[in-house]
């Protein structure tokens, strides 16, 4: 046998074995293959879902409790984001300090992660809403729980409700939802506390207000008892500065009312104010600022392409009101406003929010400084609670130097 017969005598079972791993090999991944099909669709047989999307306002909350339940090896993906907020500015630039930025974590990963609820073993993933750069809506992202059973399935109804319930029972801070890029309600950060007794008007004013809204929230079933709309309008009326957004806001406090500001400008048209207005939920405050520069609120001579009197009327009292709602408007030159805009169903209270008096001076001195000023002092009859407030801040921890500087 002559050496190359040799040499493919010997290859010849290298070769077979090759082979035969080979189909082995290719076995074995047809096997993986049809098990992986196998598995989706018994998965896709045996598919329950809950989800719960960004438009929700629970949707930090249940990102917490993951946070709390999922084991800290499978946190690798987390997001913050900042309560820092850009957009429209007037209701935030009060006169009055807000809250520290803060971070809001949440848990960020498209891979799906397994925890027990119960006795029933339920895949979590997260899943962002596509941004095409041409619809009006927000990109909607979503917490999705897969589970193999519909026990399991309500299993994680259960949880979130119980979660839900447990948040319901506190007294959470009111939210405050502003108008998004895209035209939707978009909730920006909790409302920056400011409580009744740090909105210093007349002697007794804002006293009166917090009755006259206690009352009005108390007496719901009355209202739908009698068929009555369960609505009340506020129009706070007076030069600028003197304090009117501070009402508002100190009212969604005081009752943790959600503060839905909407700026009648941004709006084209009165379909886009009414598809918004459905969306505020019951029990809320609606802030309408400064509305008398609106053309809407000022003449029945209808504008192209904006919101016109009739859409802004049956806002604030036609069949797509929502229950409970709470309207305050603001104007700092109120004769200009129609008639129909400010008459009982959709103005019940007119409120002068004006100048403040020597009186008022001293009380919004020793609230700021947490002392009675120390001598006699006026205040020019033009004098705003912006004014004082900008001296107050000036002299931050120095009430003597706020003193002498009111006197000069």
């Amino acid at each position: 046998m002559n050496s190359e017969a040799s040499i493919g005598a010997a290859q010849s079972p290298a070769r077979a074995a090759l082979v035969r791993a080979n189909t082995w090999y290719a076995m074995a991944a047809s096997l993986v293959e049809v098990g992986k099909v196998a598995r989706n669709r018994w998965r896709e047989w045996h598919n329950y879902t809950v989800s719960i999307t960004s438009e929700d306002s629970r949707y930090q909350d249940v990102h917490d409790w993951l946070l709390q339940a999922m084991p800290a090896t499978k946190l690798r993906a987390l997001a913050v984001r900042s309560d820092e907020e850009i957009g429209h500015i007037a209701l935030l630039s009060d006169d009055e300090p807000t809250t520290p930025d803060r971070l809001f974590t949440t848990y960020d990963s498209a891979q799906e992660q397994t925890i027990d609820i119960g006795s029933y073993s339920v895949r979590i993933t997260v899943e962002h809403g596509a941004d095409d750069g041409q619809s009006r809506r927000a990109p909607r992202d979503k917490i999705v729980f897969r589970c193999t059973s519909q026990e399991g399935q309500q299993a994680v109804v259960a949880q979130l409700r119980t979660l839900i319930g447990t948040h319901e029972k506190r007294i959470r801070p009111p939210q405050l939802w502003m108008l998004s890029n895209w035209g939707t309600w978009q909730r920006r950060s909790d409302l920056p506390r400011r409580t009744p007794e740090s909105v210093v008007l007349r002697d007794g004013q804002m006293e009166s207000l917090t009755a006259d809204l206690s009352a009005f929230l108390d007496r719901e079933a009355g209202y739908v008892r009698r068929g009555i709309p369960w609505h009340r309008g506020y129009l706070l009326q007076g030069p600028p500065g003197t304090g009117k957004t501070s009402v508002a806001k100190a009212l969604a406090t005081q009752f943790s009312l959600d503060l839905w500001y909407a700026p009648l400008g941004d709006l084209s048209k009165d379909a886009n104010l009414l598809s918004l207005l459905s969306e505020v939920r019951p029990r809320s405050l609606l802030l309408l600022e400064d509305i008398d520069i609106y053309h809407a609120a000022t003449t029945r001579e209808a504008e192209s392409g904006r919101v016109t009197l009739s859409g802004l009327l049956n806002a604030l009292d036609g069949v797509a009101t929502p229950h409970g709602l709470i309207t305050v408007l603001t104007s700092n030159e109120p004769k200009a406003l129609d008639d129909a805009l400010v008459r009982p169903g959709r103005v019940d209270r007119v409120e002068d929010i004006d100048y403040v008096t020597e009186e008022q001076a001293r009380r919004l001195f020793g609230y700021f400084y947490g002392q009675p000023p120390t001598a006699q002092w006026r205040v020019d009859v033009q004098t705003s609670t912006a004014d004082l407030t900008e001296v107050f801040k000036r002299h931050m921890d120095d009430p003597d130097g706020a003193e002498r500087a009111l006197k000069s």
